[in-house]
């Protein structure tokens, strides 16, 4: 009955509780572009140096300009003659974010700057490029949240 009620009113899959783990991730992973799957449970992606308080002014302070240098890569990424730019900011992200307490960051960014050193075309970089994207916003969410909740 609910699920022929849920049709009628323009659905086009329906869930009924109570769901097993499993289930809920292969739903999320249809419908959503961040496999949930990998991604553990419990991680944070807090600064490795957050729970050192006169760090915290630094991080929150060099999450703004993270979020612009990875806008920028991704303008030179398209561009025929961006390479040694995009060579150059993958070398500062991967020492900043390091520095910073962010080893997640700074391995993705060592791994796009390792495939334009060898010559990956630029669509064939969009998902190291994605990945490093999805790694800086989700530590400035986290920053953000860890920052108002203290």
């Amino acid at each position: 009955e609910t699920r022929v009620e849920a049709m009628e009113s323009g659905c086009t899959r329906l869930l009924l509780t109570p769901l097993a783990p499993d289930q809920l991730g292969e739903f999320l992973r249809q419908y959503l572009c961040v496999d949930v799957s990998d991604q553990p449970k419990t991680e944070r992606m807090l600064s490795a140096h957050w729970s050192n308080v006169n760090m915290r002014p630094l991080i929150l302070a060099f999450l703004p300009r993270l979020e612009q240098q990875v806008r920028e890569l991704g303008r030179y990424l398209g561009l025929p003659d961006g390479r040694e730019l995009v060579e150059k900011l993958c070398l500062d992200l991967k020492g900043t974010a390091g520095g910073y307490g962010y080893p997640q960051i700074s391995a993705a960014a060592q791994a796009l700057l390792q495939a334009v050193m060898e010559g990956a075309a630029p669509e064939d970089l969009k998902p190291d490029f994605a990945e490093l994207q999805r790694l800086c916003g989700w530590a400035v969410t986290e920053a953000k949240g860890a920052g108002q909740a203290t």
